[in-house]
């Protein structure tokens, strides 16, 4: 892969971030906290911290959620690709996939906590 493919590529996925990002923007906020200034969400967090009823509780996506998770799966699994391109194969390229599931993994946690954890 060439320096004028990978800026394409880029370029591409510019464009597709910004897409997502408008939808999520546009899609209404559910429990999202997203109406209380810093201070008071940063409280509200702390008291449910460790709640670990919620914690380990099965949260049932919105529809709004199924946009959110198809867009972290969709840039993850573009970045892996841009990883296993160019890296060399190696336990390096592994510990970087495996962290990037484990990204993925996190991000899917905090969109069905709705950012309480």
């Amino acid at each position: 892969m060439d320096m004028i493919e990978i800026e394409k590529i880029a370029k591409n996925f510019d464009a597709f971030l910004e897409s997502i990002k408008k939808r999520i923007s546009e899609s209404p906020q559910v429990e999202s906290g997203a109406e209380l200034g810093r201070a008071e969400k940063a409280t509200a967090r702390e008291a449910q911290r460790f709640n670990l009823e919620d914690i380990f509780t099965h949260h049932a996506p919105s529809p709004f959620d199924f946009e959110k998770y198809k867009a972290i799966r969709t840039a993850a699994k573009f970045f892996a690709q841009v990883v296993l391109d160019n890296t060399p194969l190696g336990a390096d390229q592994s510990d970087a996939i495996r962290k990037l599931r484990e990204c993925v993994m996190t991000a899917n946690a905090a969109i069905a906590l709705r950012g309480r954890l």
